[in-house]
């Protein structure tokens, strides 16, 4: 094929952004995807070898084998390759993978990165393509090695002591550190009752206003003791307030920033109750494109993983353009980005590709929930392009016998940004008709208010509350915070209760066994520096001094575990004694969850099932014949025969919850799923009919025989097919 009659290619990650790019280029490309990582570390072993240079060995995804063929044989004759995945580490790391797997030389491939899915941005990205990132590649590869590395090593123990199918991870151990302390936190907070004290005024045009007995601070002061409490109120009834000082300011509130991918899943969660899974589901689809009317598909925000607050010169330009026209030049301010330690400066905040592209006139194009999220994130931005805020504020400082009090009013002379972005408002502040004071007047106290309150403990993490904390302390990186969250939850560590995480018992042994064995793993300075660390790689010869500085204790500490590693079992000791011969019973594991098993197995069966509510209590129909050589325990007879041999049915319970085994068992491995005996028989073959409910709740009955297939949801259809058949015959 001659040169000019070569195709160019495109690789990007998703496939849902083929169809708006298409439109963008038109077909002198052909797009593909390559649907996310095309190559990882084995999934059966390490494939790290330690012993040289943290060598890794990647292997393509079983389940991207057939797309890898495909993409070979779609480039075969590509004139160029332009790699297009994410623009961040993660993205990079995935078009170096795409790179080696199709085998691609120097001048047959570059790589493309764009912040937006825009005509404009993909074209100059087109324009100015590059080559692959090595300091981001290296530093992506450091963070794939050290997670596998923590996750390979550690995990075995904790299946040997807790349960198997648990995890350690670099960041997930320390968010789930969190949450633990801070419900012991909770746990251990002692109640204390408190009182405040206001104190209501007339003023000069005898409107009453309110006084606070504050600090020197001007803070609320709290008195813990009845006596002391009652006794001030009985001096301040009948009192006259010195109004010591009144004095006016200017008082400014600042106009917020742009939104980042923290930021974003923090307020979507408080104004919209979205979790940080679906936040970046919705934002992920607004950046790849959505159908907009006659416009086709448009990529409506920019890239929604970044932790960096920088705007574009256009971006700011038409905001400057738009806010002008809305609301007057004198609302528009000249933006400041703030910087974060770590963030990737290139990148941008999260923001409308075209200012101009209003909500409202879109809305009628999008569901509900996308809506919502490009309003929030269209408000923020052209709020973040605003002016200030401006209120004069009244502070009033008065005393009684020696106790100052205190108020503040607000009067917005200037509204800037809050024409389109609410704020909360603050403890201390009224939005009311400043009082008409004179400075040195006695005023004489009219009511005396008594405010019973209680010391709070520190409120319950939230998903995003979460994220906050995690990213104050240089913890995590975008990409990585609804990750984390989502797999802390489907390890069973934490639960979620309305908005609030809460930790299970297994979450918070998990984290004691990791804070006395593996200290440096759950430690938050330490978990900082790494991140801070990771940053700086921009060689392999940094990768590897990391690795190595990071490796060396870590060793030490798995040799400590596995050393002390029965002693940490015998810990286990349940206090238990076996029902069936008296005997001490032990704390077994199986690959199905805890069990107590009797100290004399094998000679005495004897068991007892792990009590604990954090493993959940989901009915299951699994019926898998391993259950009944694990914590499944209970000796309940049903009404059920067993289909196979007819012995009766017992109802045993694993951690998928009840099922029926035959009580032959182990000469018979029969299990049913759990169901008590219907009244009828299966009108197919004559067998049993077990009334079983579905994972929703909904009962439905169905015959035990497995060659026998037949099911109904109610007993009555059993009739009407008779009755049916009946007539046919007639």
């Amino acid at each position: 094929m001659s040169e000019e009659h070569k195709k160019k290619v495109m690789i990007v990650e998703s496939p849902s952004k083929t169809k708006t790019l298409s439109k963008i280029l038109g077909k002198s490309l052909k797009i593909l995807a390559s649907k996310g990582h095309v190559r990882d570390l084995p999934k059966t072993r390490l494939g790290i070898d330690i012993e040289n240079n943290f060598d890794p060995t990647f292997r393509i995804l079983k389940e991207k084998s057939k797309l890898i063929e495909d993409l070979r044989k779609e480039i075969k004759d590509a004139k160029m390759v332009y790699l297009a995945p994410d623009p961040d580490r993660e993205g990079e790391a995935i078009a170096w993978h795409l790179k080696e797997v199709l085998k691609l030389k120097e001048g047959q491939y570059k790589r493309v990165y764009f912040n937006e899915i825009t005509e404009k941005a993909v074209k100059e990205a087109m324009e100015q393509p590059r080559d692959l990132d090595t300091k981001l590649i290296e530093a992506q590869k450091a963070r794939r090695i050290l997670d596998r590395i923590i996750g390979y090593k550690i995990s075995p123990f904790l299946w040997k002591t807790i349960q198997r199918g648990l995890s350690a991870g670099r960041v997930q151990s320390v968010a789930l550190r969190m949450v633990v302390e801070r419900e012991r936190e909770i746990r251990n907070f002692e109640i204390k009752k408190y009182y405040t004290f206001q104190i209501k005024c007339l003023d000069d045009n005898n409107k009453e206003f309110t006084l606070k007995l504050c600090d020197k601070k001007n803070n609320p002061i709290k008195f813990f003791d009845d006596n002391e409490a009652n006794e001030l109120y009985k001096m301040l009834e009948g009192k006259e307030v010195a109004i010591k000082s009144l004095e006016v300011k200017e008082k400014k509130k600042g106009s917020p920033f742009p939104f980042i991918t923290s930021t974003l899943q923090q307020e979507a969660q408080k104004k919209h109750g979205f979790s940080l899974k679906k936040t970046m589901k919705l934002a992920q689809a607004l950046y790849e494109g959505l159908q907009i009317g006659s416009e086709g598909s448009i990529g409506l925000i920019t890239y929604m993983r970044t932790d960096s607050f920088n705007v574009s010169l256009e971006a700011q330009e038409n905001a400057k353009e738009l806010i002008s026209k809305l609301f007057g030049e004198n609302f528009y301010k000249k933006y400041s980005p703030k910087k974060l330690k770590g963030s990737q400066e290139a990148h941008e905040s999260i923001r409308p590709t075209s200012v101009f592209r209003l909500p409202d006139e879109i809305k009628q194009y999008l569901s509900k929930e996308y809506y919502l999220l490009y309003d929030l994130i269209w408000k923020r931005f052209m709020a973040s392009q605003m002016a200030n805020a401006v209120y004069d504020a009244l502070e009033i400082k008065g005393e009684v016998e020696g106790y100052d009090f205190f108020a503040r009013f607000l009067n917005l002379k200037f509204p800037g940004y809050l024409v389109l972005w609410e704020e909360e408002k603050e403890s201390d502040e009224n939005d009311e008709v400043f009082p008409t004071l004179t400075e040195g007047k006695l005023y004489k106290i009219i009511s005396v208010d008594k405010i019973e309150g209680f010391l709070s403990p520190p409120p319950r993490y939230t998903e995003a509350s979460l994220v906050k904390r995690l990213e104050e302390l240089g913890i995590g990186r975008p990409s990585t915070y609804a990750p984390t969250i989502t797999t802390l939850q489907e390890r069973n560590y934490v639960k979620k209760e309305g908005k609030v995480l809460l930790p299970t018992k297994i979450g918070e042994e998990v984290v004691d066994m990791l804070i006395k064995y593996f200290p440096d793993i759950v430690d938050y300075e330490f978990t900082a520096k790494m991140e801070s660390d990771l940053d700086k790689i921009f060689t392999e010869e940094d990768r590897v001094k990391l690795l190595n500085d990071f490796y060396q204790p870590f060793e030490m500490s798995l040799n400590n575990f596995e050393a002390n590693s029965s002693e940490i079992f015998n810990s286990l000791e349940s206090g238990k004694k076996c029902p069936l011969c008296g005997s001490d019973m032990k704390l077994r594991i199986s690959k199905f969850g805890r069990f107590y098993s009797c100290s004399r197995y094998p000679e005495c069966k004897g068991k007892l099932p792990f009590e604990d509510s954090s493993y959940g209590n989901n009915e299951n129909n699994n019926t898998d014949e391993q259950n009944l050589d694990n914590n499944e325990v209970s000796i309940e007879e049903s009404d059920v025969e067993c289909p196979v041999c007819g012995s009766k049915m017992v109802v045993k319970r694993s951690r998928f919850g009840k099922f029926l085994a035959c009580s032959k068992y182990p000469d018979c491995k029969t299990t049913l799923p759990y169901g008590k005996k219907a009244e009828r028989n299966c009108p197919k073959c004559g067998g049993q009919l077990l009334r079983i409910f579905s994972k929703k709740g909904k009962p439905y009955y169905k015959c035990v025989n497995k060659s026998c297939n037949f099911y109904c949801f109610k007993l009555s259809e059993i009739d009407e097919d008779k009755k049916a058949e009946k007539s046919l015959k007639n």
